[in-house]
Parts: C-alpha cells; sequence; structure tokens
C-alpha cells in the first residue's frame, strides 16, 4: 500500500478522526481546502492538523454544521446588536441635548416674559 504524507484516504481519515469527516467534507466542498484535482476523496493532512490545533480544540465535542452556522449567525447577530447599541447612545444623547436646548429657551422665555 502507499503510504503518501500529504494525503488520506477516506478510511484512513475515519479511522484518525471519526467525528470530523462531516466537517471535512463540508469545508471541501465549501472551497475551504484545497482539494486534489486527481481524487477528490482525499483531504489534505495539513488541514485536518491544524484544526486538530486549533486552541479549545476537542475531538469529543466538534460542532455539527447546524451548530457552526448558528455561531456564525449568533457573532453576526452579536455585531449588528452592538452598531445598533451605538446608535442608540448617540441617538439618547441628541434628545438629551435637544430637551437641554428647548429647557433653557423655555427658561429664558419665561424670564424675558417676567422682565416685561
Amino acid at each position: 500500500m502507499e503510504n503518501n504524507v500529504s494525503v488520506l484516504k477516506p478510511q484512513q481519515l475515519a479511522d484518525r478522526w471519526q467525528v470530523s469527516l462531516t466537517k471535512i467534507y463540508e469545508d471541501n466542498n465549501a472551497g475551504l481546502i484545497p482539494h486534489l484535482k486527481t481524487n477528490r476523496n482525499r483531504f489534505p493532512i495539513a488541514a485536518i492538523e491544524a484544526m486538530e490545533n486549533e486552541t479549545g480544540f476537542d475531538e469529543r465535542d466538534i460542532p455539527t454544521p447546524l451548530e457552526r452556522k448558528q455561531r456564525r449567525k449568533i457573532a453576526e447577530l452579536e455585531k449588528m446588536l452592538e452598531l445598533k447599541d451605538e446608535e442608540i447612545k448617540k441617538l439618547r444623547s441628541n434628545i438629551v441635548k435637544a430637551c437641554t436646548f428647548l429647557t433653557e429657551e423655555v427658561y429664558s422665555d419665561i424670564l424675558n416674559q417676567d422682565k416685561k
């Protein structure tokens, strides 16, 4: 049997890292892993090792594609929420400035009427 260090056959991959097979297929299909044109059923070991070396990686707790999609959506929503919070703070600041200005104008009008 040919021993190629740069790629694994599907069975070799499944033996080494069964739980991540779905993610590897998904990333390969999405074009995130440069696939080999000679045999699309092979996966680069470098990509697999990169995932294994990620901080916080636990091969017994690899998120499903749905969980990864939900995490991306949550991250997008959190960014949007931060932007909206900043907009709200600016609007509140403008409202306070407008209220302060109007209050000063009303009091100045009252004082001017009292002097007349």
